[in-house]
């Protein structure tokens, strides 16, 4: 599968007059195994403002925090005799994958394994903890987030910011990630754009039928290079004003050329320029959105301009008035 980092990084449009928030991806990955209770239990108590959970399904419809639904590289599956003959290859997302997978598991057999850590040449401390941990349903995820909650003042509550994960694929065996997410926030008291919540996709299509289900904040998530997921790997009408994805055969020259005509078309260079009692004038410059309001002009900023472009094409204007206020865009 493709590799995708695991910090999502909101454009500056989305957050312009937003303070910064703490997001604890997968809980206190570094620490403890990721995706599990003591991990978010720990990353709460470091001070997280929203922890974050990727959702995959069990065979009876279950969501719990999985990193993949592929499930031998996170929980010790591949130990366990009784589970052996449950290893199979699946084509996720158009490319075979060899392993065993949540939704050939009850959520009682979930539960009968242990979280592992996923890289532990990268994450030793959290390694020397392999064994110790359930695997946890969302909706233990939210009981937990209701009883750190319950002695916090509102504006320091914790929020939740899952993630659908491979959400085409669990709609085409019929288990749909969307419906089932949607009613377990909603019975939590997640509702509404004022909601403690995000929810998370690189799949446009899960999005988009998610902003029929609820008014919760949603965020596209964004590849490597730079455009969200698509199961047949193609661009999707509402994706159009993101650059391509790079293709293999493109050497980096190729892809420095691609990503600058990108940024000149949808981006704009915002200037500055100021003199010190003494010394020389000094000129910063900066990339921003198209759609931020500019500094004052002055002649640095006026000249910068007019090289780069003054404002995005209108189709990259159509998508995000569309989307504006509902899908929040972030790159991963």
């Amino acid at each position: 599968m493709a590799r995708l980092t695991g910090i999502a990084l909101l454009f500056c449009f989305a957050l312009a007059a937003e303070a910064q928030l703490v997001i604890a991806h997968r809980g206190a990955s570094g620490s403890l195994p990721e995706h599990t209770l003591a991990a978010y239990r720990l990353a709460i108590e470091q001070g997280a403002d929203y922890i974050e959970a990727d959702l995959v399904m069990t065979k009876d419809g279950v969501l719990v925090a999985r990193h993949e639904n592929e499930i031998s590289a996170t929980t010790d599956v591949a130990a366990r005799s009784e589970f052996a003959a449950r290893r199979t290859t699946r084509t996720i997302d158009g490319k075979p994958v060899n392993g065993w997978f949540t939704e050939d598991f009850t959520l009682r057999e979930i539960k009968t394994l242990r979280a592992k850590e996923r890289i532990p040449d990268l994450r030793p401390r959290s390694a020397l903890h392999d064994g110790r941990y359930e695997v946890p349903a969302l909706e233990e995820i939210l009981l937990l987030l209701l009883k750190e909650n319950a002695n916090r003042e509102r504006e320091r509550q914790v929020g939740i910011y899952p993630e659908t994960k491979h959400p085409a694929y669990f709609q085409s065996i019929g288990l749909p990630l969307e419906e089932p997410l949607v009613a377990l926030l909603e019975k939590y008291g997640y509702r509404g754009r004022q909601a403690k919540a995000f929810i998370q996709s690189f799949e446009p299509a899960s999005l988009r039928k998610l902003a029929k289900l609820t008014q919760v904040p949603l965020v596209q998530l964004l590849s490597r290079g730079g455009r969200p997921s698509s199961p047949r790997s193609r661009p999707t009408r509402r994706a159009s004003a993101l650059p391509r994805s790079c293709s293999s055969r493109e050497g980096p020259t190729a892809r420095s050329a691609r990503r600058r005509r990108w940024r000149a078309r949808h981006m704009r260079m915002a200037c500055s320029s100021t003199r010190g009692r003494s010394g020389p004038r000094t000129s910063s410059c900066r990339w921003i959105s198209a759609l931020q309001q500019a500094p004052p002009r002055t002649a640095t900023s006026a000249r910068s301009s007019r090289a780069t472009g003054r404002s995005a094409s209108r189709d990259y204007l159509r998508t995000i008035r569309r989307w504006r206020g509902r899908v929040r865009v972030s790159a991963s």
